[in-house]
């Protein structure tokens, strides 16, 4: 499907594109809200500035994409297949990505507060000053993560595999991180303050 066709039937109503084949498509600034993707193939797609909040993305093919500055408040991204994305500077307050593979993605100074993450593989991603305050990351995986200044504030831990992350200047007020395997390879079998953790 090519970006004139789809843009004209979302314009006449249509938001069901589940299992489309959009390899590439080239869709920067498009306005999308509540679209369905479900299963979509979009991979390498150019969705920079697109307006997709609200958006049905579970299952969604999204290696290599470029989500820069997008809006993806609110969508539901279950499982979808992020590796290497680019969500740099991008908006998902209260997204859903609980499963979701995130290896080696961007989101550099991304907005993830109230997101859920739970179960999410995050390793090697570059997390550099985003906003995860009261995001829940239970189970994650954030090896070898890039968290410098990101805000933690609040946010449920319990279980992250950090072992090499790096957390220097991180906001962890109030976080809960029983059960965390930290970066130096010390696993928080209790529930500590971010101090204690630390401390170890």
């Amino acid at each position: 499907m090519q970006r004139d066709s789809l843009l004209q039937r979302y314009r006449d109503g249509h938001r069901q594109f589940i299992k489309a084949s959009l390899f590439q498509v080239q869709l920067a600034s498009a306005d999308l809200s509540f679209v369905d993707f479900t299963d979509a193939n979009l991979q390498e797609a150019n969705l920079s500035r697109a307006m997709l909040a609200g958006s049905e993305l579970t299952y969604a093919r999204l290696k290599k994409a470029l989500l820069v500055r997008t809006n993806l408040i609110g969508a539901d991204l279950i499982r979808a297949d992020m590796r290497l994305v680019n969500l740099r500077q991008a908006l998902l307050c209260c997204a859903n990505l609980e499963g979701a593979n995130l290896y080696g993605a961007n989101l550099h100074h991304a907005s993830l507060n109230d997101a859920s993450l739970n179960g999410a593989n995050l390793s090697h991603a570059n997390l550099v000053g985003a906003n995860l305050s009261s995001a829940s990351l239970s189970g994650a995986n954030l090896r070898a993560a890039d968290l410098r200044d990101a805000c933690l504030e609040g946010t449920n831990l319990q279980g992250v595999n950090l072992l090499n992350a790096n957390l220097d200047h991180v906001d962890l007020t109030g976080a809960d991180l029983t059960g965390a395997l930290m970066p130096s390879g010390y696993y928080v079998n209790y529930e500590a303050t971010s101090a204690e953790a630390f401390a170890v």
